[in-house]
């Protein structure tokens, strides 16, 4: 199983890489970085992989207009979750894009094998991540009796190239934490692999969940510099989480005005601005409670209700149960 990543030109191999079959690993799992510096930008890759899973975590600094020529010889189910930034992807002798993801997209892609070319713009920072699942994998955690699959799997049985969706869905927050956890996770060996297995399946199940809603009508058309700006005022936003802008303050920091920011944040991320700082916050008062970093009132302190009462009730109107219920289930389990 190998891939490779040349210029346009095939005059410079920039990336080959070889995988042991359902890329198996003697150690459980395997980890390693890939580092590039080249005259159209530079980038960081980090991949895990373990029987019939491939991660791949990338970050791309991009100087000029690249196309990059791409060659996979292996079979596989790509879960592809484009983070920031954008590309375009065309099948060898195809005059058509085969996809087209632009910044907090995702969709799931079928290929028997890959070739072709790989469209990255100028001065673009980009980063992503993509799980590849193998046959056996996926067909394991799919059911072609669940209608969302009906013609993925007829692609998968014509070896034919193929996309869950016709349009990409929205990366939402809960997806967005699912995939920090996998790319920060600290466990190590056996555990580590349980523990992305568990993340890939729920992030999976989420994935499948968006697909299976219809899109109600096409997303309205946002310019990309619009998309750039509401994506800087997400960064601006988890930077300041506890002390968030208003909606004024942050569209005069990113340089757009108020309405387009209002409506363009929830065409990007799936949720109003102050909807995605809730969500962020609860997240993160639920990662403190389970490290125990905090009690209860720290937390509700942290995240910025004066009131713990308040705290709890916002808590369990996330989740479902309440700070209590969380800290008393660990000390069960740990």
């Amino acid at each position: 199983m190998k891939q490779q990543i040349h210029t346009e030109d095939f005059q410079q191999l920039i990336i080959e890489n070889a995988y042991p079959e359902r890329f198996y690993s003697e150690e459980g799992i395997t980890e390693r970085i890939i580092v590039i510096n080249e005259s159209f930008g530079k980038s960081s890759l980090k991949e895990i992989f373990f029987d019939g899973v491939y991660i791949s975590v990338g970050a791309l600094n991009i100087f000029k207009p690249t196309i990059l020529h791409t060659k996979a010889d292996f079979e596989t189910v790509a879960m592809h979750f484009c983070i920031e930034g954008s590309s375009h992807s065309r099948l060898q002798g195809s005059s058509k894009n085969f996809t087209t993801f632009g910044a907090n997209q995702h969709n799931l892609v079928y290929m028997p094998y890959y070739e072709g070319k790989l469209e990255l713009p100028e001065y673009a920072d980009m980063k992503m991540l993509e799980i590849n699942l193998t046959l056996e994998f996926f067909q394991r955690i799919a059911s072609e009796e669940f209608p969302v699959f009906k013609s993925f799997f007829e692609n998968i049985r014509s070896k034919s190239h193929g996309i869950l969706g016709k349009h990409n869905r929205t990366i939402t927050p809960r997806m967005q934490w699912l995939i920090k956890e996998i790319v920060e996770c600290k466990q190590k060996g056996y555990l580590k692999r349980l523990f992305l297995e568990a993340k890939i399946l729920e992030l999976f199940m989420l994935q499948v969940e968006m697909f299976e809603e219809p899109q109600l009508q096409k997303q309205a058309f946002i310019k990309k510099k619009d998309v750039d700006k509401i994506v800087h005022a997400q960064h601006i936003i988890l930077a300041n989480i506890n002390t968030p802008y208003s909606l004024l303050e942050l569209s005069r920091q990113v340089g757009i005005n108020d309405f387009k920011l209002k409506r363009g944040f929830k065409e990007v991320f799936g949720n109003t601005v102050f909807g995605y700082i809730h969500q962020i916050r609860m997240e993160r008062a639920k990662e403190k409670l389970l490290q125990g970093e905090m009690n209860i009132s720290e937390v509700a302190d942290y995240t910025g209700y004066k009131n713990r009462t308040h705290f709890s009730a916002a808590f369990k109107k996330t989740f479902g149960f309440s700070p209590t219920g969380l800290i008393n289930c660990k000390g069960g389990i740990s």
